[in-house]
């Protein structure tokens, strides 16, 4: 990405309300946020999927509590109701639903970082690993699927055996599991899986097996 603003620096300072916003970017540190002063940094970088990236200070520098970040919107709608905020620092990224307030998106975090505005009207993609719908599936000892999602954090995964709710595990890498229990008894099954992202955007799969 290309450097689009000058580097901006503004002294924030323990034990006073430090208050930044420049009409495109606004936020406030409360009195306890931070415990040692620092020059706050700050960079506007475009991108090559259109909506800015705002460079704030470093996660490097410790936030002691949650502050709301928030982005002028640049969107044409007033509101779609499918923004996300994403926050990266080197390897790190975290994605929150923003909610809108007279033309700005905010939501809260707790590390400076890099800021970006992002729409997402795509369900999440779940994909069963070495299960098929209408298999038999006597040999195996549980169902998994993995979940593919453009802000790669889902608000709710579930799954319903035969009309009943069933516990699916999560490993952190994607993977969703039901390890067969005692109410997957011998027989024809019914199952259906509804994943839900952040924004609420919703994939709804049947399936139907045999054990």
């Amino acid at each position: 990405p290309r450097q689009v603003d000058p580097d901006i620096s503004k002294s924030f300072h323990p034990g006073f309300i430090n208050v930044f916003d420049n009409n495109k970017v606004k936020f406030y540190l409360p009195e306890g946020a931070i415990y040692d002063s620092f020059n706050l940094r700050y960079k506007e970088i475009t991108s090559t999927i259109g909506t800015p990236i705002y460079q704030i200070h470093t996660a490097t520098v410790p936030l002691q509590q949650y502050v709301q970040f928030n982005i002028r919107s640049n969107f044409p709608l007033a509101d779609t109701g499918k923004i996300v905020m994403k926050r990266s620092h080197g390897s790190k990224i975290d994605y929150l639903k923003a909610n809108y307030n007279d033309g700005w998106y905010g939501a809260k975090f707790r590390e400076f970082g890099n800021f970006q505005l992002l729409q997402d009207t795509l369900p999440p993609v779940v994909t069963p690993i070495g299960f098929l719908d209408g298999m038999n599936a006597s040999k195996l000892s549980s169902i998994t699927f993995t979940v593919k999602e453009n802000s790669e954090d889902l608000r709710s995964f579930n799954g319903y055996l035969d009309g009943e709710w069933i516990k699916f595990s999560y490993d952190k890498t994607r993977y969703y599991r039901y390890k067969f229990d005692e109410r997957c008894i011998p027989g024809n099954h019914t199952l259906k899986i509804v994943a839900v992202d952040l924004v609420g955007n919703v994939t709804e799969k049947n399936y139907t097996f045999t054990r």
